[in-house]
């Protein structure tokens, strides 16, 4: 299955590193504004903090903002 686009919350030093590393793969790479990927969970009644859960606002969001 071919990656289309990796979304992902930049968060404190780490995501520089991880930026890096995508970008050396050729890989796509889109990041979002953690309050607003929290705000746009709020709004969808999608509001948790887990991995999986946070995954998926996060990707709809990504969809619904490049429509």
């Amino acid at each position: 299955m071919p990656i289309d686009r990796i979304v992902y919350e930049p968060t404190g030093a780490y995501h520089k590193a991880f930026e890096r590393f995508m970008i050396a793969q050729g890989l796509p790479i889109s990041n979002i504004n953690p309050r607003l990927a929290r705000r746009f969970a709020e709004a969808t009644g999608r509001l948790a903090k887990t991995d999986r859960v946070d995954a998926e606002p996060s990707s709809a969001q990504k969809y619904a903002c490049a429509q």
